[in-house]
């Protein structure tokens, strides 16, 4: 698999798992603080990207990639 292919995954390993995460607690939590979680987690995956340069180590970009898919997960089962 190419590197690009396996940075990419991240994001969508972690988007199925929040969406599950919160379509199974979303009636008993609420949807507000799902959706809130998840636009913390895609601004906070944003920043860690925003701050990429030549030094930055590729399991640094996946761990930011996969913020921002759990971030993804976490945000959108709530607007469905």
């Amino acid at each position: 698999m190419a590197i690009s292919k396996r940075i990419r995954f991240c994001s969508l390993i972690g988007w199925p798992i929040s969406s599950t995460l919160t379509g199974h607690y979303m009636m008993k939590v609420g949807y507000r603080a799902f959706a809130i979680l998840g636009g913390f987690m895609l601004l906070g995956g944003g920043l860690i990207l925003a701050f990429v340069d030549a030094g930055t180590t590729r399991p640094e970009i996946m761990l930011a990639m996969l913020i921002i898919g759990l971030g993804m997960g976490f945000n959108s089962m709530p607007y469905l």
